[in-house]
């Protein structure tokens, strides 16, 4: 099943935070902030899957690009470059 990411404006983390005392007092029994932890945690999971994905990309685009190369090795300008990485490696 596909999960949706509904991240709120603001929780309802504190009972009250004018009161004198006590004011880091949690609301509902804690529910505010256990509803912005998991949000930050899909947020963070998001991001890792993101980091994945920008390095699979940057890897295909490095072998696309050198397999470009290898394909133009028959001209004699790009071909230089070619076999300058070639007897390189």
């Amino acid at each position: 099943t596909e999960e949706v990411l509904k991240i709120q404006a603001s929780y309802n983390v504190y009972e009250n935070l004018d009161a004198d005392g006590n004011w880091l007092k949690l609301a509902n029994e804690g529910q505010g902030l256990q509803e912005i932890s998991s949000s930050m945690l899909q947020v963070s999971q998001l991001a890792s899957t993101m980091n994945i994905y920008m390095v699979m990309n940057a890897i295909n685009i490095l072998l696309m690009t050198m397999r470009s190369l290898k394909l133009m090795d028959f001209h004699p300008d790009v071909g230089m470059i070619t076999r300058t990485v070639r007897e390189a490696g």
